[in-house]
């Protein structure tokens, strides 16, 4: 910096870190003009998704592979960091094939089956995909409209379907209510035993009954780009 005599001064290391700080903070604030889109989003997004900043409903976080970025609700960071360290092959494939939705793909659908959080319908979404998450647990869809509602807006508005895909559609399964949306959970018996289950029987009266839904003919004649299934 010049001093009163025109001559240079050497900066103090605390001015120097102290400006790169603030430098750093602008950057990342929505009301500078220097703010990321996925922080532009995410401002936008906490007025307009209903998202409070405690608890379950906490910020929002970014999930980011490679060059793609989404913005998930907090409850879905486990899952996002699942992805990022054991699926990195699968999401590798995942990025490459949604890449050529715009052109390639582009009157194809991406299918996630077995949505869970709903990270990679969403994701396609972003990208300008026709994507349609299926998930019947019920614990999962307000993290996945959430999720929806934080990316938006899209292309192709993303289709949650909240009904199993079943090799015969007329079938149903019984799902435990009190389900925590972790990735997994046991079907439950005709009479209110669960299988498989390494949690105690559901309750009588907490069991929640869906049926299942024919994916062909929801399809009719669009072709599928990709199809990810991720069932029980």
């Amino acid at each position: 910096m010049p001093s009163a005599r025109g001559q240079s001064m050497p900066i103090p290391h605390q001015c120097l870190l102290w400006t790169i700080a603030a430098g750093l903070v602008l950057s990342a604030s929505p009301a500078s003009g220097l703010a990321s889109p996925i922080v532009r989003r995410m401002s936008k997004s906490l007025r307009h998704c209903n998202i409070t900043l405690n608890g379950e409903g906490g910020r929002p976080f970014t999930h980011r592979f490679a060059k793609d970025e989404i913005l998930l609700p907090v409850e879905a960071k486990w899952i996002s960091q699942y992805i990022t360290m054991m699926e990195r092959g699968f999401a590798g494939i995942f990025q490459k094939v949604t890449d050529g939705c715009l052109t390639d793909h582009k009157d194809k659908v991406v299918l996630d089956i077995g949505a869970n959080r709903g990270i990679y319908g969403v994701w396609a979404a972003s990208k300008g995909c026709r994507a349609v998450l299926f998930e019947p647990q019920p614990t999962c869809h307000t993290s996945i409209r959430t999720g929806i509602c934080l990316n938006a807006p899209y292309k192709h508005a993303p289709v949650l379907v909240t009904h199993p895909v079943l090799p015969n559609p007329e079938d149903s399964i019984s799902i435990p209510s009190d389900t925590d949306c972790s990735g997994s959970f046991s079907l439950a018996t005709d009479d209110g035993s669960v299988e498989n289950s390494t949690k105690p029987a559901a309750p009588s009266g907490s069991v929640h009954t869906v049926s299942g839904v024919d994916v062909l003919s929801m399809l009719g004649n669009t072709q599928v780009a990709f199809m990810k299934i991720d069932v029980e």
